[in-house]
């Protein structure tokens, strides 16, 4: 048994994320994990992976207990995040070249370089930094660790959002390769495709894990749609329609042009002097004390109301007629309550 958690706990403040979870994942197995958003999915794969450190149960990593040889457990793993924890100034080839000496020393620029292009990355992208990056890059940059790293696990979250129809396949197949040659692999994902490709799907609800029958998860197909002018009360809103089975939320990422609206709204000229933008939810006064800077320098930069608008909702139908394949009728549902649609596939059947 290549991954084994029992009784795994894990709390944030009051809340508790993970309450007595079990989980056992075998060599040359694909278990995928759905939930709800704020479930728990991402807490999960980060305690497995050691970025997050358990406050009660076992993790073990190829028989290896990970909080007390982190080292050992971490060299067995590859772990694919929702969001990169790469630096953001720092350009794709080198981050995964810094990643990638941990697991193979020399890992050469020629070998990262191609298989970033073979993801679809263009190749001048690969030299600008990753805050630079379009989301969907991001995330490309993000999935080759486990293209570049040989590991007997390999635990992903949501590892194609963002991806091109072309890429999705890549993936797909990757998944295919590793379980193939006996990994173990954990994904968290809500879409179609990736679940059907799953030997086993558990549901992550109020911090433990239930089996789910695959048929009743191969019964419904999944679409993804970019909006713009997303607000609250419009997820309540939108699975209230009959075909609407669930429907998860998360942010958009932020493109070029975005980033130097926010920018300029802030008083900082992109053309003007050079300047190095600290990103933070929150800033305060002492931070603005460590950074050199005086007081009423300091203020806080984040996305416009505009910008917070711009979503990717995942929705899941239910699929009992054909008449699902054709979305316009949802394209229609959408743009009636004030959405700009910029983008609607389906994901998964």
């Amino acid at each position: 048994m290549t991954i084994f958690v029992e009784q795994l706990g894990k709390s944030f403040a009051d809340s508790i994320i993970l309450q007595r979870l079990d989980l056992r994942v075998n060599a040359g197995e694909i278990v995928g994990i759905i939930g709800s958003n704020a479930s728990g999915k991402s807490t999960l794969i980060r305690l497995l992976s050691g970025i997050l450190r358990p406050d009660h149960g076992c993790i073990a990593i190829a028989d290896v207990d990970i909080v007390k040889h982190p080292a050992q457990a971490k060299r067995a793993l590859t772990a694919v995040y929702q969001e990169t924890l790469f630096n953001q100034a720092v350009r794709p080839v080198s981050a995964l070249r810094s990643y990638g000496r941990f697991y193979r020393p020399r890992l050469s620029v020629k070998e990262v370089r191609s298989v970033l292009l073979g993801l679809g990355i263009e190749e001048q992208d690969l030299e600008k930094p990753l805050f630079k990056l379009s989301g969907g890059s991001k995330k490309k940059v993000e999935f080759a660790k486990c293209l570049l790293c040989d590991t007997l696990i390999y635990l992903f979250d949501e590892p194609f959002a963002g991806f091109d129809a072309a890429s999705r396949e890549s993936g797909y197949s990757t998944l295919e390769r590793l379980r193939a040659q006996g990994k173990a692999i954990l994904l968290c994902d809500h879409e179609q495709r990736v679940l059907n490709l799953s030997d086993r799907v558990l549901k992550l609800r109020e911090g433990r894990l239930t089996p789910v029958s695959i048929e009743e998860v191969r019964q419904k197909m999944q679409v993804e749609a970019e909006v713009k002018g997303w607000r609250e009360g419009l997820k309540q809103v939108l699975e209230e329609l009959p075909e609407v089975a669930e429907i998860a939320v998360r942010a958009a990422p932020m493109s070029a042009d975005e980033i130097a609206a926010m920018l300029q709204k802030s008083g900082i000229d992109s053309k003007g002097k050079q300047v190095q933008v600290i990103y933070a939810d929150e800033i305060n006064d002492e931070l603005a004390k460590l950074l050199g800077m005086s007081g009423g320098a300091a203020q806080e930069i984040g996305p416009s109301s505009e910008v917070a608008s711009h979503v990717i909702l995942t929705i899941t139908l239910v699929a009992e007629s054909n008449d699902l394949k054709d979305l316009i009728w949802l394209r229609q549902a959408l743009s009636a309550q004030q959405l700009e649609v910029l983008r609607l596939e389906t994901i998964g059947v």
